[in-house]
């Protein structure tokens, strides 16, 4: 896919996924500290949006600007393949390769669960993005660090 987006198809993007948050320019206004009038000016095409506040915004959000270049929240698949393989082989949860057959047999055990993780993390976040919370991603970090540290 290419990675050619014009202004007038960041915006349209950028403000599909406030309308499908629920976020309001206000709210986006007085969260960020963004003067109302320059927030309408960006999402109204009338002035080009500063890369600085369109990340802000993503994060705000808790989406990667990645989103709306490539229409989905997928790592790049070497990158993820790479992540995965040192994760699995640094805890010892891949047998060391005694041949060939045994390393070929490690890349294709690694490719099947990184190929159904990406799918897992796609669906997850298409359906963390449809959502109505606010957009509050601060207060949905805090809720995972906290399953992740044991926490409800």
């Amino acid at each position: 896919m290419s990675s050619e987006l014009t202004d007038e198809e960041l915006v349209a993007a950028l403000k599909d996924v406030l309308k499908q948050k629920g976020v309001s320019l206000r709210q986006i206004s007085q969260d960020l500290e963004i003067p109302y009038r320059s927030v309408q000016n960006y999402l109204g095409g009338e002035t080009r949006i500063p890369a600085s506040i369109f990340l802000r915004i993503c994060n705000y959000l808790g989406i990667e600007s990645d989103y709306f270049i490539y229409k989905d929240f997928r790592p790049q698949a070497s990158e993820l393949f790479d992540a995965v393989y040192y994760a699995l082989d640094r805890v010892g949860l891949l047998p060391t390769p005694n041949s060939e057959t045994d390393h070929t047999n490690r890349k294709i055990f690694v490719a099947s669960l990184t190929t159904a993780i990406a799918d897992h993390y796609d669906r997850f976040r298409l359906k963390w993005l449809s959502r109505k919370d606010g957009g509050d991603a601060l207060n949905e970090r805090k809720r995972r660090r906290g399953f992740f540290e044991g926490g409800t």
